[in-house]
């Protein structure tokens, strides 16, 4: 396919691919008005004349502003040979990681990436999101693999992606969300009229206890009669008494104290919607210690938690 962008024609069977998605392919380009620069060229699938609207206007009168430095937020349009919007250009990243990564313990464990890195990863996540809120948009596909990272000394530098699928309401410039994360899709949620920023902060939620557990909240432990379909329509988690975890379950997935964990047990059931309480993840943090107690074989147990549990899950030491 051919395709132009600020007068430079590229033919997308010709270009490295480095992407896949549900609407179209991403591929690598240089720059067209800076040839020492890459960038990344999505092109949707079909010709779609509500996306080409979105972008036209959203490109023409730069409405990504505020977000474009934490964002791959679009900068110019792409055009067919019939001068049709098909795509568009976004900063292109190298050398970052997903968010849904923290959820994988193997990774964790090679990348030595700590409960409290993860923590520290979320607060700087929040601060981003309430930011994306308070300049008009709502994430709606908020999903760990949509959410770029990489760290910087102590801290990270957190990028979303698919930012065209996000809602709009900046400017007099409205557009409905056209993504939405499955994780919102719950009867306590989706009985609100309309998509709002309680569905991204309720996302942010799961997302952040699955990075925690290493597991999904929903499908983690067993239920003696609800599947996990069920589980997650009820907000059943793994930290509902009526979830059977076995000895070892119980060892990593209480060690967060249960301020932490109370919160996210209430938030995931619906109970509670509106912005996450950022201070819990920064308590949490801080509270977090590597345990200086034995093994029954001699070697110190090192075990990450939260000093708030008093004694040691794994080895009974007191924290």
């Amino acid at each position: 396919m051919l395709v132009s962008v600020k007068g430079v024609r590229y033919d997308t069977d010709s270009l490295e691919q480095i992407g896949l998605g549900g609407q179209g392919q991403v591929y690598k380009i240089t720059d067209p008005q800076n040839p020492h620069r890459n960038l990344a060229l999505k092109v949707y699938d079909e010709h779609n004349g509500e996306m080409a609207n979105k972008l036209s206007v959203c490109v023409n009168l730069d409405v990504y502003r505020q977000i474009r430095q934490f964002s791959t937020a679009p900068i110019c349009c792409a055009t067919d040979s019939h001068n049709r919007v098909v795509g568009f250009t976004m900063r292109l990243l190298e050398g970052y990681f997903s968010v849904a990564d923290t959820a994988d313990l193997g990774y964790c464990i090679r990348n030595k990436i700590t409960l409290r890195r993860v923590a520290a990863l979320f607060a700087e996540l929040h601060n981003i999101l309430t930011n994306v809120h308070a300049a008009g948009f709502l994430v709606g596909d908020f999903r760990g693999s949509n959410i770029q990272f990489k760290p910087a000394g102590e801290n990270w530098n957190i990028t979303f992606m698919d930012v065209d699928s996000w809602a709009i309401n900046r400017n007099g410039v409205q557009y409905a969300c056209t993504a939405i994360h499955p994780s919102v899709q719950r009867p306590k949620l989706s009985s609100f009229s309309s998509l709002s920023a309680k569905h991204d902060w309720y996302a942010f939620a799961h997302q952040f206890a699955a990075s925690l557990l290493k597991w999904d909240p929903f499908t983690k432990g067993f239920h003696p009669s609800l599947t996990s379909d069920q589980r997650r329509a009820q907000g059943i988690t793994c930290w509902d008494p009526t979830v059977q975890l076995t000895d070892v379950e119980k060892m990593h997935d209480f060690r967060f104290g249960e301020r932490l964990i109370n919160i996210l047990r209430v938030w995931l059931s619906g109970q509670i919607t509106g912005v996450f309480p950022r201070q819990r993840i920064i308590d949490f943090a801080k509270s977090l210690t590597f345990c200086k107690g034995y093994l029954d074989n001699g070697k110190f147990c090192r075990f990450e938690v939260s000093n708030t549990i008093g004694r040691c899950p794994r080895c009974n030491s007191i924290l």
